[in-house]
């Protein structure tokens, strides 16, 4: 088997978010956010600031995944 284009793990994968409490911008890997399943609204993972510690839901079909 050949591998064409070297994805990465789920829990690997990395995301960006902005704190609607202080603004920070922050990256996170999904492994480090709890992941909820909603099937009216789409899925979501659940992380907290690293500043001030507020909840935060990023959708997960918009959430800045980024590929390194």
């Amino acid at each position: 088997m050949k591998i064409l284009k070297k994805g990465c793990l789920p829990k690997e994968r990395r995301h960006v978010a902005t704190c609607d409490n202080c603004r920070t911008k922050f990256e996170f890997q999904e492994g480090e956010a709890k992941m909820v399943s909603d099937q009216r609204d789409g899925d979501y993972l659940e992380v907290k600031c690293p500043l001030c510690k507020d909840g935060i839901c990023v959708d997960v079909r918009r959430s800045g995944y980024m590929e390194r």
